[in-house]
């Protein structure tokens, strides 16, 4: 976990692949950067502890949260997408993060 300070916010790193379990998780005191602190709070491999991952998302009440999903598109060497989606509280599932939500791109050449 880092804290990076400076601008008009500070962004707190959250990595739970380095996390081996719920109790880890506990100790490292990541609810409190979720729930209490006002920094931005942006994780990677959430979803490796769904139970996690799902009360963070139900206790969203005055909060948003985004997904970004980055990865190779099948077949289609060199090529990425991009997906944005937003947590809809009241439908409780991921939707589309506004006009421009995804976005397929590759390399270009110099």
């Amino acid at each position: 976990m880092h804290r990076y300070s400076g601008g008009s916010v500070d962004i707190v790193h959250i990595d739970f692949y380095r996390l081996e379990s719920q109790t880890e998780i506990e100790e490292a005191g990541i609810e409190h950067f979720l729930w209490e602190d006002p920094a931005l709070v942006l994780t990677e491999w959430i979803s490796r502890f769904p139970d996690f991952e799902k009360s963070v998302l139900m206790d969203l009440s005055a909060k948003k949260a985004f997904r970004v999903s980055l990865a190779f598109v099948p077949d289609q060497d060199g090529l990425r997408s991009l997906i944005i989606e937003a947590w809809d509280q009241a439908a409780r599932t991921w939707v589309p993060a506004g006009p421009i939500f995804s976005k397929t791109f590759g390399r270009t050449s110099s």
